[in-house]
C-alpha cells in the first residue's frame, strides 16, 4: 500500500505543526477495499494528559511518546461507521531523531505477542528543527512477531 502524496503532505505538516512534540493520527481507507486510502484523520496527543495524571504508567510526555486522545478514537470509530472506512495506518512523529520503530513503539503496538490493531500499518515520520524528513513503513511480521 502506498500513501498518496497530497496525504502525506498533510501528515509531514501536521508532523511540523505540533513539533517539538509528537503528532499522532489515521489514515483511513473504504471496508473492503485494501488498497485505497481516502483521508487522514489527525488525532490529538493526549500524552501529556495521561503522565500527568499517571506518571508511573505513563512517564514519558507529548515530546517522546503519543497516546490517541480516548475521545478521537470514538469521533473515528463513528465515522468509520458512518462511511464505511476502516483504520489501516497509525502514524505518529519522532521529534529531533529519526524515522524509527522504538521500543515504546513496540511495545505499544503488541500485546501477547499480537498486533494490537491487526491489519493496520504504522508510519513513523522524522522532524528535525521543525522540518518533516524522512518516512518509513512498517509492517507486522508474523515470524519474527514484530513490526519490521
Amino acid at each position: 500500500m502506498t500513501i498518496p502524496e497530497n496525504m502525506m503532505h498533510e501528515i509531514r505538516e501536521h508532523a511540523e505543526v505540533v513539533y517539538p512534540e509528537e503528532c499522532c493520527g489515521l489514515v483511513l481507507g473504504k471496508t473492503g477495499s485494501p488498497g485505497e486510502l481516502t483521508r487522514v484523520r489527525r488525532c490529538k496527543n493526549a500524552q501529556d494528559q495521561f503522565h500527568k495524571l499517571d506518571p508511573h504508567t505513563f512517564p514519558r510526555t507529548n515530546r517522546n511518546a503519543y497516546f490517541i486522545a480516548p475521545k478521537d478514537l470514538l469521533a473515528v470509530e463513528r465515522e468509520c461507521r458512518e462511511q464505511k472506512e476502516r483504520v489501516r495506518v497509525i502514524y505518529h512523529s519522532h521529534p529531533d531523531v529519526g524515522a524509527y520503530f522504538s521500543d515504546e513503539d513496540q511495545r505499544c503496538a503488541v500485546v501477547d505477542g499480537e498486533p494490537l490493531h491487526p491489519e493496520v500499518d504504522y508510519l513513523v515520520v522524522s522532524v528535525k528543527d521543525g522540518k518533516a524528513g524522512e518516512s518509513v513503513w512498517f509492517e507486522w511480521d508474523s515470524a519474527s512477531k514484530s513490526f519490521k
